[in-house]
Parts: C-alpha cells; sequence; structure tokens
C-alpha cells in the first residue's frame, strides 16, 4: 500500500500546500442524495475512513469546533460534457492535481495560499455543486464573479477567466437559505476554460493579480522541495513513505491567521482535530534536527500561546484555544534529542533566547500549579494534560503524581541549564542542573518499587499501579537512570506478550484488565498502538543503550507503514475482552473522516525511520 507523493490518495490525504487553509479531497457520496455525480470505485474504503464506495472531489477550508467535527464537504467538482457528468481518474501530486474525463482533463493548483487555479481542457465543462445550511448565502454579484458564503469556513469567490459561467441558485425564503446550487463553468469556443476560486474569511474580492498556471505549479513544488530537505536521509525501502510524511507534514503547516500567531502545525487538515496541538511540535523538531533554525522554530511557535502565568493551552486553531487543560511538557525531550544530534554549539545565540525564557515559565507553571501537595512532584490534574486521556492510570481519580510527567520536567530543567549556560547565565545554569538532579533523585525515591513506576493518588496517597505504557514512559531520561531501571524497563516493553507487538507498542499491556484493543467503549489510550508512544518508547530505550529493544520496536513500526500507511494509531491486536471501569465515558467513535492522514504519525515515522538509516551507515 505504499503510496507515492506522485499518486497522492485523496482519500487519505488532501491536495493542498504549505501555509494554505484550502484543500482538495476525495470523499464518499450518497448515492440517493446525488445518483449522478459520483466516481464508482471497485475498492472498498478503509473501515476507519468511512464506508462506501462511492467518491466525489471536493474543495474546501480546513476549520474545527469543539465538538470535533469537521465539514469536508463543501464544494463538488464535476467534469461534465454536454451537460452528462463524466466517469474521472485523477492524479494528485504537490502542486498539481489532474483530473481526466470525456478525454479531456482539468488542472488544478494554488496560486499563493488562498486561490485555486482551475484550467480544463478538451471540450470539458466543470459543475461546482453545492449544499448550504441555514444563512449561508450564495449571490451573483453581476460583475462576472459568484459569490458563496459557508457558516464558520469563510467566503468563495469564482470567476472564470476564460470561458463563461452560469447557476441555478434559488432562495428557500422561509429557511433564509440558498437551496442546493450548481455552478457552472462551459469552455470557450476552442474547447478550454480557465479560472480560479478565491477564499477570505470575509470581504472577499477580486486578486488584484493572477500568475501564470504553470509559473504557480513551479512554485509549489519548488516550495515542498526546499522543506523536504529540512529532513534526514531515511533507509531506501522507506523513501516512499518518508516523501509522504513529509507531504503530510508540508500541508499541516498553517501561517498565521487570528489566534494562531506564528506558522505552525495542524494535526491534520480534515478531522476531528484540525488544530495545532501543543505537544506535537515537539516530534516535529526530532524530525527535523537536520534543520535547527526550523526545529528551534517549531519548538518556539508553541511558546507564542503561552499565557502569563507559563501556561500553554492544550490546543489551538484560528477561531478556539483550550485552556481547560494543557498538554505534557515534552519540549525538554525534544530538545535533549536535537542536542545530542548536533550538539549545543549548533544552537546559536538567537535560538537559546527564543527559548531559555518560555521555557522556564512553563517549568515554573508546572511546579506552581500543578504541585498539590507541594512534595516537590507535579501532578496531573486532567487526564488530558498527560497525553493519554483515558489511560488506566487514570481509574481511580486525579490529581494523580506520575513518573512519567516527572521525567518530562527532569528534562526541561536540563534544557533550561544548557540554555542558560550558551547564554552566559552561568549561576542559572548550575541551579537548574540542581533542580533536575534533585527531581530525578526524587522521582526513583518515591515511585519506583523495585520492580517499576508507580502513581500516587495525591488526595489519599493511595498507589495505582496498573501496567500502562506511561509507567514506562520514564526510559525518555536514557542513560540517567540507574543500569537497573532501564533493564527492567526493557525487560517489559520488549516482552512480546505485554508489549512489543509485530506492529508497534500499545499503550497499555496486553495483559492488563482494562485493554480494550478492539475499541468496544471508544478507547483511545487502554490498548491502541499510538505513534507518539513509538518516538517515546524506542528514542528512550536507544539512548539508554537498549538498542535491541529500540531498533526491534523501530523496524516493526516503521514496516507496518509499508503496508497500513501513515496513521496515528492502530488497534489490529488480539486482547481480553474490554473490563470498563466506573463513570467511564465513551468519547472517541471508531469512524475518522475522510483525509485524516495526521502530521503527528508522520513525525514519528520520520524519527524511528532516521534512527534506523543511523544503523545502517553505521553497518
Amino acid at each position: 500500500m505504499i503510496q507515492s507523493i506522485e499518486e497522492l490518495n485523496l482519500k487519505a490525504i488532501p491536495f493542498s500546500r504549505r501555509h494554505s487553509r484550502l484543500f482538495v479531497i476525495e470523499a464518499p457520496v450518497t448515492r440517493e442524495e446525488h445518483p449522478e455525480y459520483v466516481r464508482v470505485v471497485s475498492e472498498p474504503l478503509d473501515p476507519i475512513r468511512g464506508s462506501g464506495t462511492e467518491q466525489g472531489l471536493f474543495i474546501s477550508y480546513s476549520y474545527n469546533v469543539p465538538d470535533y467535527t469537521s465539514r469536508y464537504e463543501l464544494i463538488q467538482l464535476i467534469p461534465v460534457i454536454d451537460g452528462k457528468p463524466q466517469p474521472y481518474t485523477y492524479k494528485a501530486k504537490p502542486g498539481l492535481l489532474t483530473i481526466s474525463a470525456g478525454g479531456g482533463k482539468i488542472e488544478i493548483c494554488f496560486d499563493g495560499s488562498d486561490i485555486l487555479r482551475l484550467r480544463a481542457s478538451g471540450g470539458l465543462s466543470l459543475i461546482f455543486r453545492m449544499r448550504f445550511n441555514m444563512g449561508e448565502q450564495f449571490m451573483d454579484r453581476l460583475d462576472g464573479t459568484l459569490y458563496a458564503a459557508f457558516s464558520l469556513h469563510g467566503e468563495y469567490l469564482f470567476e472564470p477567466t476564460k470561458g463563461s459561467q452560469s447557476h441555478n441558485c434559488k432562495l428557500i425564503a422561509p429557511k433564509m437559505t440558498p437551496a442546493d446550487t450548481d455552478v457552472t463553468w462551459t469552455p470557450s469556443a476552442d474547447g478550454t476554460l480557465d479560472g480560479y476560486i478565491k477564499h477570505a474569511d470575509y470581504s472577499v474580492n477580486r486578486p488584484e493579480t493572477l500568475h501564470d498556471f504553470d509559473a504557480c505549479v513551479k512554485e509549489t513544488w519548488h516550495d515542498f522541495e526546499l522543506w523536504r530537505e529540512k529532513y534526514a536521509k531515511v533507509p531506501e525501502k522507506y523513501e516512499q513513505v518518508g516523501l509522504l510524511a513529509i507531504y503530510v507534514i508540508w500541508i499541516c503547516v498553517v501561517g498565521k491567521r487570528d489566534l494562531v500567531t506564528d506558522d505552525m502545525i495542524f494535526m491534520m487538515r480534515s478531522g476531528k482535530i484540525v488544530k495545532a496541538v501543543s505537544w506535537h511540535p515537539a516530534y516535529h523538531a526530532m524530525a527535523a534536527y537536520k534543520d535547527v533554525d526550523q526545529a528551534v522554530k517549531f519548538l518556539h511557535a508553541t511558546f507564542t500561546l503561552q499565557d502569563e502565568h507559563g501556561m500553554i493551552p492544550d490546543r489551538t486553531s484560528d477561531k478556539q484555544t483550550t485552556n481547560l487543560m494543557t498538554k505534557p511538557p515534552d519540549q525538554g525531550f525534544a530538545l535533549s534529542y536535537l542536542i545530542d544530534r548536533v550538539g549545543i554549539d549548533a544552537l546559536t545565540k538567537e535560538h537559546c533566547e527564543m527559548l531559555y525564557e518560555p521555557l522556564c515559565k512553563w517549568v515554573g507553571w508546572w511546579t506552581t500549579f500543578r504541585d498539590t501537595n507541594r512534595d516537590g512532584l507535579s501532578s496531573y490534574h486532567h487526564a488530558d494534560e498527560s497525553g493519554w486521556d483515558d489511560d488506566a492510570m487514570f481509574c481511580k481519580g486525579l490529581p494523580l503524581t506520575t513518573a512519567d510527567l516527572a521525567a518530562f520536567l527532569i528534562l526541561c530543567m536540563e534544557a533550561c541549564s544548557k540554555l542558560a549556560g550558551k547564554l552566559g547565565l552561568a549561576e542559572e545554569s548550575e541551579a537548574w542542573m540542581k533542580r533536575s538532579k534533585d527531581m530525578l533523585d526524587k522521582m526513583i525515591e518515591t515511585l519506583w518499587n523495585g520492580e517499576k513506576f508507580i502513581c500516587i493518588l495525591d488526595a489519599t496517597g493511595e498507589i495505582v499501579d496498573e501496567d500502562t505504557i506511561a509507567l514506562y514512559q520514564p526510559i525518555v531520561l536514557g542513560k540517567r537512570l540507574p543500569q537497573e531501571i532501564i533493564d527492567k524497563i526493557a525487560a517489559v516493553v520488549g516482552d512480546p506478550d505485554k508489549f512489543l507487538s509485530v506492529n508497534g507498542i500499545p499503550s497499555l499491556s496486553m495483559q492488563n484488565r482494562f485493554f480494550d484493543v478492539g475499541m468496544a467503549c471508544g478507547a483511545f489510550s487502554l490498548g491502541l498502538i499510538h505513534a507518539p508512544v513509538q518516538a517515546l518508547l524506542t528514542v528512550g530505550l536507544y539512548s539508554a543503550g537498549r538498542k535491541d529493544v529500540a531498533l526491534q520496536n523501530a523496524r516493526n513500526y516503521c514496516d507496518q507503514a509499508l503496508i497500513h500507511g501513515l496513521g496515528i494509531t492502530r488497534r489490529d491486536l488480539m486482547g481480553p475482552e474490554y473490563l470498563p471501569y466506573e463513570g467511564y465515558l465513551k468519547i472517541y467513535p471508531k469512524s475518522m473522516f475522510p483525509g485524516s492522514l495526521c502530521s503527528w504519525g508522520a513525525a514519528v515515522f520520520l524519527n524511528l525511520a532516521h534512527l534506523l538509516n543511523d544503523e545502517e551507515e553505521r553497518g
């Protein structure tokens, strides 16, 4: 199933570009609703990405709302000849989407971030079909342009620059809504047409300039080529998946807009979480270690959202931030990895200045507002703050003191020490390193029981001992841990009856009573194989000297990507029947949106593939 960036599967990943929120996607179309405007395909859809075999191409816009819905079917593209819809095929690559139908073709490219250019030949006409909700608008502006406005998704201006345009819109007055509307572009006498669709959040106007179509294609491809140079080599067998991973990240980099204060990486462009999530940039910084400046920019972007106390929002989109909780402080883990890769001297004074003060404030927030009983160890107050939203370690409640949080903070404090040292702040550097070592000692003294790390319920002091992967996450500390702890973690994580599966390390031991690989109750962290787990455990074990387990898991995970592609989770393991604990809520439905391959999984794949390439080159 290896996808190529020369032939993108638009059911899995949109056609788009860096800094744009517009995209084109292939998604299910219900035959009863549009019996004539479908592409019938022979292969079934992956069950996690939708149902049915009737597909259409849609233009849409990346926007997410708090209930985790994403509207991807804004404007359907339908090639026609003499008013009759034509069967079609398509070929998409960075910069150009080509739709072949009826002996002609339609080509689509980006002219900057907010304009889609379209041209057709061979006598093809093009229908844009739109379905409106109450209060949305369509209007003929009587100046050669047509206007459509969708709630939350902005305004769109249609205009052919060669050929003609018509529409069939009628207003349903009692509903204050346009009826389903077709905008039709008809070719000129020579059988060709050309035009654009422009997006704006509001007050959309004609573009001042339209650039040459072929030049736009070349500029977009060149931008992708420059972006791919930021990433190190992967083994030859993973080269195509590696390029796809870079493409996924590239299109998920969005520019400044409203609450997005800097270039940020959305988790996905279509799906449930079309937002920047605060702990994802660490994985992206690690994947882009070859370009230190870019890696630092990834980390710094998160800190632009920091509040006056030092807290970082859980996630952010153009219109909304989630401040109820945050995400784990993994920036120190990323900086440690980066420094191990390229050396502290690769960080400039400017880089250190960008990161030092925000990182100090971030650590201060955790140690001030999340140390419930003032014992020197911070706690999770919301399950989402761990990254593992419904993890079994929370089965007895919160706040919960855990070793994985302590490990992250230890690495953040060490990173503060190294940044301070680079900035010539010797006393601060020494103080931060002492705090890091003190917390390491405190973590081992309090939370290591001789065989594994455990959790402690702050309110009662009760021990919580569930075999969740979070208890083994302190391996991110590498050789800072005593060898005995390293070896005991490696033994459990490397046990195929507990964690080391052929597809990766699951989020919960396969022998745990809560193991729910079948997602019977929609579980997220009760057995699924999460991409970030692979990065945390593999990089940690590798840096701790347990390359045997680390490289085996890296190979397992990267090999499954050759078959199944890139993703954030997998659930194809067998395990005990799920036993729900009291108060468990079903919050993650099984289905996902079309086009929801995510940048997080892409970054993790690159991280693991880079480690494998290192080993190949060492022989």
